[in-house]
């Protein structure tokens, strides 16, 4: 038999009907415990959720209030772990250095995607991408 059988109104009376009043109380009690059991694991996973949200909502705030931004703390956790995100690759020095809206000195090495600012930058003020290379590359 399976879940949904047992969820069948004729399949229970079925089931049950040879049954005494004092068994099936006995099942529903069993089955009140499993209820209650799924409801506890259930609110306590809802309260886990709640504290990690509380936790990642002052750490945020931490972080706005210091000008961190979530890139700045990945690569500080890579310098002290000695890994990288990007799979065992090398690191590449930056080659463009920028000034973000917040008045933040940032970096790009020039792989990937231009970061989002810089690319809002040059597009308003109409700088060449060029002025912002770093001596020396």
């Amino acid at each position: 038999m399976n879940l949904q059988q047992m969820n069948n109104l004729r399949m229970l009376r079925y089931l049950f009907k040879d049954s005494s009043e004092s068994f099936i109380d006995s099942v529903i009690k069993k089955l009140s415990v499993v209820r209650d059991e799924i409801h506890k694991r259930t609110e306590d996973q809802l309260l886990e959720e709640k504290k990690k949200d509380s936790a990642l909502k002052k750490a945020l705030e931490t972080l706005q209030s210091s000008n961190i931004t979530p890139e700045d703390l990945i690569a500080y956790q890579e310098r002290l772990s000695g890994k990288h995100a990007n799979d065992g690759r090398k690191s590449v020095a930056p080659k463009y250095r920028y000034i973000d809206l917040k008045g933040v000195e940032r970096t790009w090495s020039g792989r990937g995607k231009i970061p989002a600012t810089l690319q809002e930058i040059i597009s308003t003020k109409g700088i060449s991408i060029d002025s912002f290379l770093i001596e020396g590359n």
